[in-house]
């Protein structure tokens, strides 16, 4: 259905036409929803501690909610994340990120395609993280370069349970200064950005504990702010006393449409494709142990 067009009529003096969109657009999702939800408009406003003015306002592009009254109204109208996330963005709110237990029982499911998935990435090293890095888990092809790039830690790379952390102290700087140091600082942006509009406090914490490592880059703002954001990039990493480039390539796994960037749950899967095509992975008879391997 075409959007309705935006006129003098319907714009206030003082209005701007983009706010004026913005209504109609948040007015057109929120009686889209009462519809299927079997509300009226005095139903609806009773449950939601309203009034029938203010909802008719608002479904008609004369008012816009508060951050409180979409959260009441999607509550009321059970709306789940990736639902309610589209009346925040229509009303021109970030949507609230509830952090998803991955391993609730209500997402067997969904764990179950993410094993599917990363078993058809083997032999290429590959993690399924959060929208934190938090890595949730990995395949065979990961468990066998972590036992092939052992590095000075604690329990050795398979301990490492964030991927920028990873990134951060497991990346080879040999020969290739720039590409190490674009790479981070893409990253520290990306964190600091997704800080900045959501007002997450564990963005914030994920920032400050990376900002602590002495590889951070000198200028990594500067440096970020030149660089074109894409969902690969380059990194190179010790193997068995051979330096080894790869282009590390993510793919978001989340709702579909504009949402996918801010409904839960938002996972990622980041895969390691070597950069010289004549040396192919090959998985070894004896997978080594690694506590995040698919089962």
């Amino acid at each position: 259905m075409p959007k309705p067009a935006v006129t003098n009529a319907n714009l206030q003096s003082n209005d701007n036409p983009d706010d004026d969109t913005k209504r109609i657009i948040f007015g057109e999702l929120l009686r889209f929803w009462r519809e299927i939800r079997g509300f009226s408009q005095e139903s609806l406003a009773f449950e939601a501690s309203s009034s029938t003015r203010h909802i008719s306002r608002m479904e008609n592009g004369k008012a816009m909610p508060s951050f409180a009254m979409i959260e009441n109204l999607a509550r009321v109208m059970e709306l789940g994340n990736r639902d309610a996330a589209y009346l925040f963005l229509a009303a021109g709110h970030v949507p609230p990120a509830e952090p998803v237990a991955f391993e609730d029982s209500k997402y067997r499911w969904l764990r179950k395609a993410m094993t599917r998935t990363l078993r058809a990435l083997d032999p290429n090293p590959s993690v399924l993280m959060d929208s934190f890095g938090t890595i949730l888990m990995v395949n065979e092809a990961w468990a066998s370069f972590c036992f092939d790039s052992m590095v000075d830690l604690s329990g050795g790379m398979a301990a490492i349970t964030n991927y920028h952390d990873f990134l951060f102290t497991c990346q080879s700087f040999k020969d290739a200064q720039d590409l190490r140091m674009n790479s981070l600082s893409l990253i520290l942006m990306a964190i600091k950005q997704e800080s900045v509009l959501t007002g997450d406090v564990r963005y914030e914490a994920l920032l400050e504990r990376l900002m602590a490592y002495p590889e951070v880059p000198f200028g990594w703002k500067q440096r970020a702010a030149n660089l074109e954001p894409m969902s690969s990039y380059r990194v190179q990493f010790e193997q068995n006393s051979q330096l080894v480039r790869y282009y590390n390539v993510s793919q978001s796994v989340s709702a579909m449409g504009p949402v996918s960037f801010v409904a839960e749950p938002r996972l990622i899967i980041t895969t390691l494709f070597a950069e010289d095509e004549g040396r192919e992975p090959v998985l070894p008879k004896i997978i080594p142990e690694h506590p995040l391997l698919y089962t």
